[in-house]
């Protein structure tokens, strides 16, 4: 393709609030390394959640797996963000 048809990473620099990468490697869709770069440009780090064993559409095949690293994320905001703290962030 003679473009990218998903710029997130273009657009990772505005975003202030943490995120949470949820991928899986063996995406037919959106290449793995997308995620990757996601997570490695975003500012407030937490963990990714690079999966195997699923490609793009049967990520519910480890749901307990999703959820809980979900979870995890919840309360790594709720314990380290607030909502002033991310929008005074630059």
């Amino acid at each position: 393709m003679p473009f990218d048809m998903f710029p997130n990473v273009d657009r990772m620099k505005n975003i202030r609030c943490p995120v949470l990468v949820l991928h899986s490697i063996k995406d037919e869709v959106v290449p793995f390394y997308h995620g990757k770069e996601l997570h490695k440009l975003s500012r407030h780090k937490f963990d990714p959640l690079f999966i195997e064993g699923t490609t793009h559409n049967n990520l519910d095949k480890v749901s307990e797996d999703i959820f809980a690293h979900i979870n995890k994320f919840l309360n790594f905001i709720d314990s380290s963000f607030s909502i002033h703290e991310t929008s005074r962030s630059s």
